[in-house]
């Protein structure tokens, strides 16, 4: 955009320069501004007590548990300016109002570790409720899991703790069979050994879990994924990936894969570096 504005020898306006520059500031321009308004505040209550009849003391610790109140404060009421000053910039994006299509077909992944029969349980119960609050026929659903680190390849309960989750998955995908194609999936990795951290463990903990789904997706078996009891949908063209405890809220995956579909927010690679 500078390089386009030197050409056509565009000039800003006088409120455009300012927010250009307070946004170049970066994360100083929310700290700074909360921490005056918060030491306003405090000064404000330092004035107020020192007219009272409560000691040094007294004023000491209320300045001290009214700090992170203000704080607080501060930074809310700086918000809430910031947001009239600063309109928010929009991605384009598609609306995909009948649905996520096929060409933008997407795995909804939650890399997370199956310890107990209660975490699988309640890590099949969330992929439910994703899968309800975005029910698009073009979304499809993975818990992406290792064993918890162990002092050999297996522990005695691991084969029972897979084949548990791979039940829950299974009677998941028998419960919505009837909206189509299978849509939930479990992908379980075998342990490696680590010898910086002398234990058996998941290959690069979370990030080798998406690195070798990616993998896997893009069609390369040479993974320490196990054979899966159902294979994935062909054809995966994003990944959305969530915390174990993270909440999807209706129909955002649609709204966030139509920006990821949208040609002008496509990632450009530079060939000389590859990246």
């Amino acid at each position: 955009m500078p390089e386009l504005e030197t050409r056509t020898s565009y000039h800003l306006a006088i409120g455009d320069r300012i927010r250009r520059g307070i946004r170049k500031t970066g994360l100083a321009a929310l700290l700074v501004p909360s921490l005056l308004i918060a030491a306003l505040i405090l000064t404000a209550a330092f004035s107020f007590l020192a007219s009272t009849t409560l000691g040094p003391l007294g004023v000491v610790l209320f300045l001290a548990a009214l700090a992170l109140p203000a704080l607080d404060a501060a930074g809310a009421l700086y918000r809430m300016v910031a947001d009239a000053v600063f309109p928010p910039s929009y991605l384009p994006g598609f609306e995909f109002k009948d649905g996520v299509p096929a060409h933008a077909r997407t795995l909804v992944a939650i890399p997370c570790l199956i310890t107990d029969r209660d975490v699988i349980s309640n890590l099949v119960r969330n992929l439910e409720v994703h899968y309800l609050s975005n029910p698009d026929r073009e979304l499809f659903f993975a818990l992406v899991t290792d064993w918890a680190d162990h002092v050999s390849e297996e522990a005695p309960a691991d084969r029972e703790l897979l084949a548990f989750a791979q039940s829950e998955i299974g009677a998941l995908a028998e419960k919505y069979a009837s909206a189509g194609p299978r849509r939930f999936f479990v992908l379980h990795r075998r342990r490696l050994y680590n010898p910086s951290e002398g234990v058996w463990m998941g290959w690069e903990r979370k990030r080798g879990k998406l690195h070798e789904l990616n993998l896997l997706l893009r069609g390369d078996h040479d993974t320490t994924f196990l054979e899966p009891t159902a294979p994935l949908p062909d054809g995966i063209q994003y990944v959305l990936t969530l915390d174990s405890d993270t909440r999807l809220p209706r129909d955002s995956a649609r709204m966030l894969i139509g920006k990821l579909a949208h040609p002008l927010n496509a990632p450009v690679v530079d060939p000389a570096s590859g990246r």
